[in-house]
């Protein structure tokens, strides 16, 4: 059997099983371990959302090892984008990676929309390119640098110890930096003309208080956003974690949630009331008013 076919053959069955309980499963499992295909790297894999990804496995251990075991990574997270993503919107990935998550995007805004995906690391910048390729896409701009506060050259420090999109501004250990470029969501808005942005995705390992101080034109001009940014308690930067919460919940009178169960998760998002009450490490869900006419009532947990 083609190592291909059996791999996807195995995904599916694992899929099938994941959330049913029977006599056996656990031998299953270990028989399904037994004839995965071994890794390797520059593999192609079908993801359970029905597009392709170009993974490394062997290279990166976090991500895209899940991918290739099982065939998705935060399905939680990209459920909610489809409950938040309407045809025809217009779409920032800030830490697009590889394109998992610009690929999903480009797919629920489809034609009439547009998704601008940045990823400053250039040899993931290129393995993001060759997915977007891959899937014969036309709505997504890849975009080569960062975002900050300011316009200048940067750093970027690779954290392969934690998965390939872990590459961070701030150095967490001694390793040698790669030269970017940094940008400010303003000029590259004012740039480009852009009018309207519906939903931006934020991962960006530490530098989402730089990116948000260089984007106060934009919040402050345009109908904000929908805003999905990644909170963690232990991200390594000079700022504090809480920033976020206060710049968010304090300054631009967002509504602040996250999914019941986490982002691995098929859940509802509950209401965060206070900075108490956020997650270690997940994914928080940002909302105007305004917002919640177009978005589902059962995409919210019914006490928030």
């Amino acid at each position: 059997m083609d190592n291909l076919f059996r791999l996807y053959y195995i995904q599916w069955i694992r899929r099938f099983i994941e959330d049913k309980k029977f006599k056996g499963k656990w031998r299953l499992g270990k028989f399904l371990d037994s004839v995965t295909p071994e890794l390797r790297d520059n593999v192609i894999v079908k993801t359970k959302n029905g597009f392709k990804l170009k993974i490394s496995p062997l290279y990166d251990k976090g991500i895209e090892k899940k991918i290739f075991e099982n065939g998705i990574y935060e399905e939680g997270t990209l459920w909610c984008f489809q409950q938040i993503i309407k045809k025809g919107d217009i779409i920032f990935d800030l830490g697009a990676n590889i394109g998992l998550t610009t690929i999903h995007a480009s797919k629920l805004t489809g034609k009439k929309g547009r998704v601008y995906a940045f990823e400053p690391m250039p040899t993931t910048f290129n393995i993001l390119n060759e997915n977007i390729r891959l899937n014969r896409i036309k709505n997504v701009l890849a975009l080569n640098f960062g975002l900050s506060d300011k316009n200048k050259k940067g750093e970027i420090f690779p954290n392969l110890h934690i998965n390939r999109g872990a590459a961070s501004i701030y150095a967490a250990n001694r390793i040698e930096g790669v030269e970017i470029d940094l940008k400010t969501l303003d000029s590259f808005i004012s740039n480009n003309n852009i009018d309207k942005v519906d939903f931006i995705k934020i991962d960006i390992e530490g530098a989402e208080v730089p990116m948000l101080k260089g984007a106060n034109i934009f919040f402050s001009t345009y109908e904000k956003p929908i805003i999905c940014i990644e909170f963690s308690k232990n991200v390594h930067t000079e700022f504090s974690p809480y920033f976020i919460y206060d710049y968010l919940n304090g300054k631009l009178n967002y509504d602040i949630f996250k999914q019941l169960k986490g982002k691995e998760s098929l859940t509802p998002l509950i209401k965060i009331n206070s900075k108490e009450e956020l997650p270690k490490h997940d994914n928080l869900y940002c909302f105007q008013q305004y917002h919640y006419k177009r978005l589902p009532k059962d995409f919210f947990f019914k006490n928030s």
